[in-house]
């Protein structure tokens, strides 16, 4: 397994895996609840263009697509709203 930045084309199939993974979380809300939630996880590609960001991607041997991960160098790059952004001395 190899584990690299992302490229712009598997943006759109870790997004699918992100919301497929959250939607599977036992008591999480789903696509039917949160739309919008769901919409910017499977947008994934847009947090490679954010400073502080990166998107990682897991590729196995073959060349098939393991999953991914969004890597905040800093909390501010999150931009979530909520109290995340505002931690100090902390990624994520």
């Amino acid at each position: 397994m190899q584990i690299r930045d992302a490229r712009p084309d598997e943006y759109t199939a870790l997004g699918q895996l992100l919301s497929e993974a959250y939607a599977a979380l036992p008591g999480f809300p789903g696509p039917q609840e949160q739309p919008q939630y769901y919409a910017m996880l499977a947008d994934i590609g847009r947090f490679a263009a954010i400073d502080g960001a990166r998107l990682l991607a897991a590729v196995l041997g073959d060349g098939t697509l393991a999953g991914g991960v969004v890597y905040f160098s800093r909390m501010a790059a999150y931009g979530s709203g909520g109290a995340a952004p505002q931690e100090r001395n902390a990624s994520g």
